[in-house]
């Protein structure tokens, strides 16, 4: 999986392409984190060029979510594909996220 990073603003743009699984949700976790230990920023998940998420992806987002919350920064998702939405829905973790 390839991840682009941007920063525009103070907004912290990541467009993860691909397939977020047990195998490359290390990676994404990786540029997570130290943007979550910044106060008070947005950082935007672009889903716009990911294929599939599996449960090792779905953990590292509610982790980030979870730690976005405690230092007052907010992660957003955009351009979810179907099967995206449709997993996130029937978990019931959509409510952890600004959807857009």
């Amino acid at each position: 999986m390839k991840i682009t990073h941007t920063v525009i603003d103070e907004r912290n743009l990541l467009k993860p392409h691909g397939r977020i699984d047990t195998l490359t949700s290390p990676e994404l976790e990786g540029v997570l984190q130290p943007l979550l230990l910044q106060d008070k920023i947005l950082i935007t998940i672009d889903f716009k060029e990911v294929t599939y998420i599996s449960s090792a992806g779905l953990r590292v987002l509610i982790k980030a979510a979870q730690k976005a919350k405690q230092g007052n920064t907010e992660v957003h998702l955009i351009h979810l594909n179907e099967s995206v939405a449709q997993v996130l829905e029937i978990t019931g973790f959509q409510s952890f996220f600004n959807i857009q």
